[in-house]
């Protein structure tokens, strides 16, 4: 069997916050990962390998947890670019191996009929 990263489709309409987001890695029963020295990235841009249209910035913020938070402020939101773009979460581990996509899916910006002040 292969490794298949979950799927989490997000939808940011531009000048509102986007999230919070939590995700918590857990091992094959179910308990928390330890994400001590870990760092997390989760970018999205047009299609795979084209240049990163914008990043989600993940943190790990509960290491012992194993638990990562993205949230985007509405300032941040209202300065993305209308339109459908792929993302993925990564991470890497203290000894500096990138690992597979943890969490993949397809980012939607659109705009409010309420426009940002």
């Amino acid at each position: 069997m292969s490794y298949q990263p979950a799927r989490r489709d997000l939808d940011i309409r531009r000048g509102t916050t986007l999230g919070p987001y939590i995700f918590r890695c857990l091992d094959v029963d179910g308990n928390p990962v330890d994400l001590t020295g870990w760092t997390v990235e989760g970018k999205a841009a047009t299609t795979p390998g084209a240049a990163v249209a914008f990043d989600l910035d993940p943190d790990v913020t509960d290491a012992d947890d194993g638990e990562v938070t993205i949230v985007l402020t509405d300032e941040e939101t209202a300065l993305l670019t209308v339109g459908r773009y792929g993302w993925d979460l990564i991470f890497t581990d203290p000894a500096g191996t990138r690992m597979p996509p943890h969490v993949v899916g397809v980012c939607t910006i659109t705009n409010n009929y309420t426009p940002h002040p």
